[in-house]
């Protein structure tokens, strides 16, 4: 009895419903986190709606840049490169992903049928996890960023010397467990 009192009231809640659910739809996503990715004519529009995250070809070229650019100026205005040294061919086989504090660009391979890591910049080493490895220690005031634990040495001096630490460290000396037996 009470909807059909108040017409109007239910038009006007109709509407706001409709405006509600439309707005929250129709907003782009303004971040991009860990298991979210961006490629194509995909772009993050910040929150504000000042900045644009995409892919960008400039002029002629023939390659693509990770690139932000200011939203409302009229002419494009890049502000901001992440690919600078390593641009890509082609946006569609690329993706941008963020994964434990990395941004990674990824290339489609289609010899090897498999996703190739061809970029990454790190905010900072030390929050990337497990960045030195198991028992390896993480310092980002002082380089190298990892060191060992004590009584432990890099599992592969090789990798550890061209500052690939994932591999962790190892004890130097085997640790030995003595039983006894009481009878």
């Amino acid at each position: 009895m009470g909807i059909r009192k108040y017409p109007c009231f239910m038009v006007f809640v109709f509407f706001i419903c409709c405006f509600f659910f439309t707005s929250i739809l129709s907003h782009g996503a303004d971040s991009i986190s860990a298991n979210q990715s961006l490629s194509g004519n995909q772009t993050i529009t910040s929150a504000g709606g000042n900045f644009e995250l995409g892919f960008y070809k400039p002029g002629n070229s023939s390659y693509y840049y990770i690139s932000m650019w200011y939203a409302k100026v009229s002419t494009l205005t890049i502000d901001w490169v992440a690919n600078r040294d390593n641009p890509i061919s082609d946006k569609y086989s690329s993706v941008l992903k963020i994964l434990y504090g990395q941004v990674q660009q990824l290339t489609w391979l289609e010899s090897t049928k498999q996703w190739n890591v061809f970029w990454v910049q790190r905010d900072k080493e030390c929050e990337v996890h497990d960045f030195c490895g198991q028992y390896g220690i993480c310092n980002n005031i002082i380089q190298p960023f990892c060191n060992c634990l004590t009584g432990f040495n890099p599992k592969s001096l090789n990798d550890w010397n061209l500052s690939d630490y994932s591999g962790g460290c190892v004890r130097r000396t085997e640790f030995f467990v003595w039983e006894y037996y009481c009878r």
